[in-house]
């Protein structure tokens, strides 16, 4: 996982928008603070899928004090900071499962690698909450 510094602008009579500028173009709006970073994760993390699905190289993210510095903040009322994640390069490991556990999810999946990689990014979702 990484994270990522959105800026959020917002004009009188506007929802909020936010920006990220490791990703130009990757942009999103919300009525609310609450509704924008559910939009911005949505977003940043649609935007970092399609790059990856591209062959696209997934920038690490500048930090804040970088993002300060940039011309596009010149407006902000507002920085926000988005977790998504980053893919890495493949690596092989070896781990030990029962048995019965392995025909259970060849059962079900195509791609046992694939599975227990989705598996582990659900968890790891669900307990950063």
């Amino acid at each position: 996982m990484a994270t990522y510094v959105g800026i959020v602008h917002k004009d009188k009579g506007s929802d909020y928008g936010v920006s990220f500028p490791d990703f130009p173009g990757c942009v999103s709006a919300g009525s609310t603070p609450d509704e924008l970073q559910d939009m911005a994760q949505e977003a940043l993390g649609l935007h970092i899928e399609g790059m990856v699905e591209d062959g696209e190289a997934v920038s690490k993210p500048m930090g804040l004090a970088q993002v300060k510095k940039l011309a596009s903040t010149k407006d902000a009322v507002a920085f926000i900071f988005v977790r998504a994640a980053v893919p890495g390069k493949p690596q092989r490991v070896n781990v030990v499962l029962d048995s019965n556990l392995i025909a259970d999810i060849d059962r079900v999946a195509s791609n046992r690698s694939a599975f227990l990689a989705e598996a582990a990014r659900h968890e790891l979702q669900r307990r950063s909450v």
